[in-house]
């Protein structure tokens, strides 16, 4: 285990990386790395030039923000902070989706990375992003993971999201070739059932990976299976987790089960990851060095406490600038003891997605619904509602009429996994109500908890 991943980190990655794919990652990763070593007035002093940077290029190249800061008299030449970011207006999915060519850097259209998200919000999303980009993510992401006990190479187990149609043949095989590639095991948390829960524990004690990543909510109720059975274990070395808030109830459940540290990350599809704990255990590092975070209150001005609007320094191709996520957030106040100069995010308190449950003990994470209809086109925003074990209502906004093949296509998906007797109904509404706090819940349980 320990020689494959020094092959690997030392032989088979940059010869990967640089040779076949060439890519930049590994520069990037060392890039990532040595910022550490900075002090903090080093690294927003930093994060100023990349940001100045980065308006100057979206104003010159981008028709919406050179129209929308033309109004308003902004000159990023002139800015003196970060805090400046203010008096620019924030951008929504929706505003994405209204005015998408306008968002799309001149000269960047042919080669920039095309990505689609289901979105935590239920509003299915189309963003792009260049190769730079791509690739500083995913070195700023082994960074991250690397300070945690994860980094390149490291054997992990995945309890995450599979693709929902099946692979076969070659594309199988370069899916299973990759992962192996990369000393991952790889288990679908959309699969998981009641009944097959000592299945995904039999494949933990043959993987031995000292590592987990998984998504909190499949993970708690694995770690709960495996207390209420009194089950044997592979104890890894460290956990990670994502993709949904952690509380601390979940993370106590799922340590006591696997005997190992629980380290919480926060990421999404638009920017991969945005902030990660350390081993102390504080708060959550931001990686100012890559993005700015910002949280807004109600009236979307600077605060402590609130919404969590991100904007990406290094996607030049198709810039997100003070893109509102749909999560919210606390700030982590004072430096954190392990010594890092990135600043702290204190918790990650939206979004939680309900699982739905169906009669003969099937779960079915809330998280598979985004996943799968993101890929219906006419869907505008979506709303999983379930009041009783033997089905769901999917209330629907829709850009268009869905045809009755569409939706019957969409009822078969879901059926794969809650059977062919699950009751799948349709509401096609002109709006989706939104929460007392002002939030869209993806889905929505009314079943009693015991």
């Amino acid at each position: 285990m320990k020689l494959y991943e020094s092959i690997f980190k030392h032989m088979l990655f940059p010869l990967y990386e640089r040779l076949f794919a060439k890519r930049k990652t590994l520069d990037y990763l060392a890039e990532y790395q040595a910022n550490l070593n900075l002090s903090p007035e080093q690294l927003q002093a930093l994060q100023l030039a990349k940001l100045k940077r980065l308006l100057i290029h979206a104003r010159d190249h981008c028709a919406y923000y050179r129209e929308t800061w033309q109004e308003i008299g902004f000159v990023p030449e002139q800015m003196r902070d970060t805090s400046e970011l203010a008096q620019l207006p924030v951008v929504t999915k929706q505003t994405i989706q209204e005015h998408y060519q306008g968002f799309v850097a001149k000269g960047y259209s042919d080669s920039n990375i095309k990505k689609t998200t289901g979105g935590s919000t239920g509003v299915p999303f189309r963003f792009e992003l260049d190769m730079e980009s791509h690739e500083r993510r995913q070195a700023v992401t082994w960074r991250g993971y690397g300070w945690l006990g994860a980094p390149l190479g490291r054997k992990s187990t995945y309890l995450w999201g599979a693709d929902l149609a099946p692979k076969k043949g070659w594309a199988k095989l370069k899916d299973l070739l990759f992962h192996r590639f990369y000393h991952r095991v790889m288990l679908n948390s959309f699969a998981m059932t009641e009944a097959n829960l000592s299945t995904y524990v039999h494949e933990m004690n043959v993987a031995k990976s000292p590592v987990i990543v998984s998504y909190v909510n499949p993970l708690v109720t694995l770690a709960s299976y495996i207390l209420e059975h009194n089950a044997s274990v592979y104890r890894p070395e460290a956990i990670l987790t994502g993709a949904e808030p952690l509380f601390d109830y979940q993370r106590e459940t799922i340590e006591k089960a696997f005997a190992a540290p629980v380290y919480n990350t926060y990421g999404c599809r638009e920017f991969m990851l945005m902030a990660a704990e350390c081993k102390e255990r504080e708060g959550l590092h931001i990686n100012i060095d890559h993005l700015v975070l910002e949280l807004l209150d109600e009236q979307g001005l600077p605060s402590d406490h609130g919404d969590v609007v991100v904007t990406d320094l290094h996607n030049f191709g198709f810039p997100l600038i003070r893109y509102v996520t749909g999560d919210v957030a606390a700030s982590g106040g004072e430096a954190c003891a392990c010594g890092s100069p990135l600043p702290k995010l204190k918790a990650i308190e939206g979004r939680k997605l309900d699982a739905i449950r169906t009669a003969d003990g099937k779960l079915i994470p809330g998280e598979f619904f985004p996943h799968l209809i993101k890929d219906f086109t006419f869907v505008r925003r979506f709303q999983v509602v379930q009041k009783t074990l033997s089905g769901v209502t999917i209330k629907l906004e829709c850009f268009a009429s869905p045809e009755e093949q569409e939706l019957e296509r969409l009822s078969g998906a879901i059926r794969q996994l809650a059977g062919e007797d699950f009751v799948i109904e349709y509401e096609v509404v002109d709006a989706i109500p939104l929460t007392v706090s002002g939030k869209h819940r993806v889905t929505v349980s009314e079943l009693d908890r015991v």
